[in-house]
């Protein structure tokens, strides 16, 4: 079972992959590791269209992607019931199945076997009228059901995938909308708003927050200064008065919005 250590590790990774698609692998691959796997697959799909937005394997072959694509997706019994699902939702095998319906399914039979693989753990990241996602890691044969301590460790992970989902999606549209925008600038209903460091650092720590109230920030001090346009000084002052009014704690780089209407009033 996965250490504290191993644990943080893999939410650092996370959290890292929010700032750059390419360090995507690096994060699945770790928290593969978790679970002894080296499967694992992440993905966000239209839901009007079945259009992915966002894609991303590690461990499964070209071959096996297009077999998946072209015929499998369509026969999954773990699709449809997943997507029946709420978010935050943890999925398992013995979820939806009998052992005996499993062993007469040809999505088992025909394709996760033939991979060597054959149970899976999953979670939904997003489920909304527009978009759903969900994050699986497959288990190789020879490995049982899921577990209860790693159904646990899966549920423990989840608000974190979900939100550096969430956190790198919403980063990627302001980048593509706003590549020219001044850092330095906010804008309101009435015009420009030129914020001080102070109102710059709570504006930033809401966005990486977006509806979580806890978070690990995603970057070094040193980048989070460069996103405010300060010294790291200032923006740690700043972080500390926030703790020192009662608006949040700060334990190295895990936050908890404990004041959320305040700091959004000094982002303003």
């Amino acid at each position: 079972m996965a250490t504290e250590v191993q644990y943080s590790q893999a939410l650092e990774k996370i959290y890292a992959a929010t700032l750059s698609e390419s360090f995507w692998p690096d994060a699945l691959k770790t928290v593969g590791k978790l679970f002894d796997s080296d499967f694992t697959h992440f993905e966000v799909l239209e839901k009007k269209t079945g259009t992915p937005v966002f894609f991303r394997n590690e461990g499964a072959s070209e071959d096996a992607l297009d077999l998946y694509v072209s015929h499998y997706a369509a026969i999954s019994p773990r699709s449809a019931f997943g997507e029946a699902q709420s978010e935050g939702h943890v999925s398992f095998d013995h979820d939806m199945l009998s052992e005996s319906e499993i062993d007469k399914d040809e999505f088992y039979n025909d394709f996760m076997i033939p991979q060597d693989y054959k149970y899976f753990i999953s979670a939904n990241l997003i489920n909304n009228a527009d978009l759903f996602s969900v994050f699986s890691i497959q288990r190789p044969l020879g490995q049982d059901h899921a577990s209860a301590a790693e159904i646990a460790l899966m549920r423990r992970l989840t608000p974190h995938l979900s939100q550096a989902m969430k956190i790198h999606m919403r980063m990627a549209i302001q980048n593509a909308e706003h590549q020219t925008r001044d850092l330095l600038v906010g804008h309101s209903t009435t015009g420009v708003v030129f914020l001080d460091v102070t109102g710059r650092t709570a504006k930033r720590l809401l966005e990486i927050a977006g509806d979580s109230d806890e978070f690990v920030l995603p970057m070094t001090q040193e980048e989070l200064a460069g996103m405010v346009g300060a010294s790291r000084e200032r923006v740690n002052k700043a972080i500390a008065s926030f703790v020192k009014l009662g608006w949040m704690d700060q334990s190295d780089r895990r936050y908890v919005i404990t004041n959320r209407e305040q700091l959004s009033i000094r982002s303003r």
